[in-house]
């Protein structure tokens, strides 16, 4: 700092046109917390979920008997990873300590990591913590794209936090 020779200027918010109306927007959970709601959400959701899903159903029976058909391809390059976790009278299946989220979940589960308006490769870097579908990034990619919200802010010169 001392090469620098900084000054502040105040500007008042409503005067400062490249802030990022997003960034100011109060959350009502703690960030931990809200992740851990998601973590919650992901885990009951998938359960419930799963035992309905064709492709979980699909792989679940690849797993179990170690032979992957073609309609799971997306899936063999990481078979060595996935676990089926028997829970009662459903199922979850995990790649390492993420959640393989059912397709029917996928929108749920974008919309609510999405809910603070986050770009997309701090958004993806959340979700690959926690969750696991084939195709994750590019959906997240693509969500992030179609979002209204992001598209004003980028189309205003801004990035959503």
């Amino acid at each position: 700092m001392q090469e620098f020779k900084p000054t502040w200027l105040f500007i008042k918010g409503k005067e400062n046109t490249l802030a990022d109306a997003l960034s100011r927007l109060e959350t009502s959970m703690d960030d931990n917390i809200e992740e851990e709601v998601q973590v919650i959400f992901s885990i009951s959701s998938s359960y419930l979920a799963s035992t309905n899903d064709a492709e979980l159903l699909a792989l679940k029976q690849a797993l179990l008997q170690d032979d992957f058909p073609s309609s799971l391809s997306r899936y063999t390059k990481i078979r060595e990873e996935l676990a089926v976790l028997p829970l009662a009278q459903a199922f979850l299946i995990t790649k390492g300590n993420r959640i393989v989220i059912p397709k029917q979940l996928r929108q749920k589960t974008l919309d609510m990591v999405h809910d603070t308006h986050m770009e997309s490769a701090k958004m993806g870097s959340i979700l690959r913590e926690t969750v696991y579908w084939p195709g994750l990034t590019n959906d997240v990619v693509e969500f992030v794209q179609h979002c209204d919200a992001c598209q004003r802010l980028a189309d205003q010169g801004q990035q959503a936090p």
